[in-house]
């Protein structure tokens, strides 16, 4: 019995062995083909109200025209298709994922993909992106296009919202989150009601006027500034920075790291470091500053021309 299994795993190596230089020549070809970018582009000509992008691989970028005409333009490995698809209320932005089953396990030649998505001016409604290994930027002036609720999803990429906007969240594995955010109109009506952004390992940073902002990351740090009325932040493995900030309610907390903040009015502190030192002016106001860390320094001073951000 003994035998026959060893002469089965004998057997079985040497036939991984050939299926492995079986497959060599259609990897190294596979590898010529992709020295060439599929290019693929189509005009949006149907109308929507909101947006949904699916991404595998591809850089995903919504913007404006820039006077142009809307459109989906992409550039990517001949391995990726692009699908658009509307149905008069959403349109649909797909990248399917045609590579090798090599090139999902390591032995991978891809070429890195955008896939950019040009809208018309005006408001939409909803913009909803899950990509897994590319980053996600939305970015567009005041008066072009503004969205009322963005949502997102990013396993291995940045992520970086700089449009106007009323509600946005946006969550993230391994990647960094941007919000550069403005009022949905040009008149500074639809000011942002809620700035969400939660990620495991990577840094968060912000510069919004929102009524309520909370932020969220494992193994990274946050920096926020603006206006708002509640401000939360949590962080495990960074530290918390806030610059020159103006609202009604601060929490923040940290296990492994610093606390700093320039406010712009005195707040009524309520501060904890288990093996830190905690630093607060002797201003008191009524809005609370509620701030913890168990290994880490607590600074609040008053903003006077001051800039604490981290480079």
């Amino acid at each position: 019995m003994k035998k026959t299994l060893c002469i089965l795993a004998v057997l079985l190596v040497i036939a991984g062995g050939v299926l492995m230089l079986a497959t060599f020549p259609t990897i190294h070809a596979e590898q010529q083909k992709n020295d060439e970018y599929a290019d693929f582009s189509e005009d949006l000509k149907d109308r929507f109200d909101s947006v949904e992008v699916h991404a595998v691989i591809a850089d995903v970028i919504i913007t404006s025209t820039d006077g142009g005409n809307p459109s989906v333009v992409a550039k990517t490995d001949p391995a990726i298709t692009v699908r658009v698809e509307s149905n008069g209320t959403t349109l649909v932005i797909e990248e399917i994922d045609q590579r090798k089953w090599y090139q999902k396990i390591g032995i991978d030649f891809t070429k890195p993909s955008k896939i950019e998505i040009h809208l018309a001016n005006g408001t939409y409604t909803t913009l909803n992106v899950l990509n897994i290994n590319g980053d996600i930027t939305v970015k567009a002036d005041l008066e072009t296009i503004a969205f009322e609720n963005i949502f997102t999803e990013n396993t291995n990429g940045d992520t970086e919202i700089k449009i106007p906007v009323n509600f946005v969240s946006c969550n993230s594995k391994n990647g960094d989150i941007s919000f550069i955010l403005g009022p949905i109109s040009p008149d500074g009506r639809g000011t942002t009601a809620l700035v969400k952004g939660m990620t495991t390992n990577g840094d968060i940073v912000d510069s919004s006027f929102a009524s309520h902002k909370s932020f969220v990351t494992g193994n990274g740090k946050i920096t926020s500034t603006g206006s708002f009325a509640i401000l939360y932040a949590k962080t495990t493995n960074g530290d918390i920075f806030f610059n020159r900030i103006y609202g009604d309610k601060v929490t923040a907390e940290s296990v492994n790291g610093d606390i700093t903040a320039a406010i712009m009015q005195p707040m009524n502190y309520v501060t904890s470091s288990k093996n830190g030192r905690v630093t607060v002016p002797k201003e008191t106001g009524e809005s609370p500053f509620v701030a913890s860390t168990v290994n880490g320094d607590i600074t609040i001073e008053i903003a006077a021309g001051i800039e604490l951000l981290d480079d």
